[in-house]
């Protein structure tokens, strides 16, 4: 495998590692590994660096590469909003690894608002044909917050229904209704409805996706059947591959979870993405 900085951008001011196996197949999907918060493409604890040199070791290209403003990249010569920049550069890099690699479907892997970014993008760009997503969109369910109710009322009974009380009595004043609705107007999630219907689309168009949620979202998502039981209605639930690791935190500090999480990832990659028959697409 051999790995390579290249820069690329609007303004050349991207910056990425791209990484190739020996015997690179140009009709094999290839990776995008972006930031995940304000981390370097490095990734948590080197994690994006690991699990590219994983996926050379199984035939997969990919690019690790810091947005605009982050790690190594630069600004743009023309800005964008944040949410609108990282489509541009996730389609910049798309198209660099085009350039240097003729390929042409990509995966795009991301931690967090490196999942959520993704997520955006794939529904935008038919390029994108596979998503690993890890703590990204959640939703509860009955179960989950029975769960979290349970867990605060165990370690902490006393200042948990007086919180209960305080919120309760805040939630009757008009006040406190009129500052919800503001909430709810500038969250940037979709909503269960709006997410599920996206998802759709994406599994409709064959687009090959694996969910993994760490232990450090507990209090919204708690067990392993919860993304089943949060969109049963839909026949996404039996192509969408998802795991719940209770094991693992949010940043994969433990060599064993980033061992699991990159051999999940390339098990995964190797059924939905397997090389192509030469000529096809």
């Amino acid at each position: 495998m051999s790995e390579c900085i290249v820069t690329f951008g609007s303004s050349q001011h991207l910056v990425g590692t791209l990484s190739t196996p020996q015997q690179l197949e140009h009709n094999r999907v290839g990776f995008i590994l972006l930031n995940a918060g304000v981390i370097s493409r490095m990734g948590p604890r080197r994690f994006n660096v690991k699990l590219a040199r994983h996926l050379g070791q199984i035939g997969y290209c990919s690019l690790r590469f810091d947005l605009t403003g982050q790690g190594d990249s630069g600004h743009a010569a023309q800005s964008s909003p944040y949410e609108k920049q990282t489509s541009i550069d996730l389609q910049a890099a798309m198209d660099q690894m085009t350039l240097s690699t003729g390929i042409t479907r990509f995966v795009i892997a991301g931690i967090c608002s490196g999942a959520v970014a993704g997520f955006k993008v794939a529904q935008d760009d038919p390029r994108v044909v596979g998503l690993w997503m890890m703590d990204g969109h959640v939703y509860g369910t009955v179960k989950s917050r029975w769960m979290r109710y349970r867990m605060q009322l165990r370690h902490a009974f006393v200042s948990t229904m007086r919180s209960w009380l305080c919120r309760f009595w805040k939630k009757a004043t008009p006040e406190s209704k009129q500052r919800s609705d503001r909430l709810k107007t500038d969250n940037p999630s979709p909503t269960r409805e709006q997410f599920a219907v996206a998802l759709q689309k994406l599994v409709d168009r064959n687009v090959k996706i694996l969910m993994m949620y760490s232990s450090d979202m507990l209090w919204q998502y708690s067990y392993q059947n919860q993304f089943r039981d949060t969109f049963k209605a839909y026949g996404f639930v039996d192509v969408i591959a998802c795991e719940y690791m209770p094991q693992a935190d949010h940043t994969l500090t433990t060599l064993a979870n980033q061992a699991h999480v990159m051999t999940r990832i390339g098990a995964w990659a190797q059924v939905a993405h397997p090389a192509l028959p030469d000529g096809k697409v």
